[in-house]
């Protein structure tokens, strides 16, 4: 019979049985609250962003703004921009 190390006994002897954790509990807490804490910090990316996105939003209307002071800002430039030029190739079958 092979020597068994006592640090990492090998699953196949014979005389090593299996012993459960001491604490279930104390590791089950453990995975709860690394979710908790990873949902937690989802939340307060969530709540950066939004106001991130409301502060970019009003910093861009006020840039709108100024160009349309200045003469500067033109709605047709948009809509010409989202059209297209006419020239894609399509592939017809």
């Amino acid at each position: 019979m092979a020597q068994v190390n006592p640090v990492f006994p090998r699953a196949e002897e014979d005389n090593v049985v299996h012993v459960a954790a001491p604490s279930v509990g104390h590791e089950i807490g453990i995975m709860v609250a690394g979710i908790l804490s990873m949902l937690f910090a989802s939340l307060l990316f969530w709540v950066w962003w939004t106001f991130k996105l409301k502060a970019d939003i009003q910093k861009e209307q006020v840039r709108i703004e100024d160009l349309r002071r200045r003469g500067l800002w033109n709605e047709s430039m948009i809509q010409r921009q989202n059209e297209g030029t006419g020239k894609e190739k399509t592939i017809e079958q």
